[in-house]
């Protein structure tokens, strides 16, 4: 079935967004997550890790052998890189909570 339209929130998405001034940068989002407005994305795509679109390489924490309790598991550079502000953001737009696809990208 078809779910709708949207896009991916990474790691290059939010640097870019982030050097808009604080009016551009909401227009931009408005533009995409807007129902009203813009465009009413309602889907989102979220890297595991590091992806083609990541500033450098990261994982989502240490998790060494043996970790089965994911002591080691974090979601720390999703709020540093901004891209938990994007998706917070755009859901606020969208009026509702997005559906979000993560998904590792990684080369075949």
């Amino acid at each position: 079935p078809f779910l709708g339209f949207g896009g991916s929130f990474t790691e290059a998405s939010a640097w870019s967004l982030g050097k808009l001034g604080a009016e551009k940068r909401e227009e931009a989002m408005r533009a995409y997550f807007d129902p009203e407005h813009g465009l009413g994305y309602t889907i989102g795509r979220v890297p595991i890790a590091s992806c083609d679109f990541s500033l450098e390489n990261w994982t989502c924490g240490d998790l060494p052998a043996g970790d089965h309790d994911l002591k080691g598991f974090s979601l720390l550079r999703y709020k540093t890189s901004g891209m938990l502000w994007m998706m917070q953001r755009a859901a606020e737009l969208a009026g509702a909570p997005l559906t979000l696809l993560a998904s590792p990208w990684s080369p075949p």
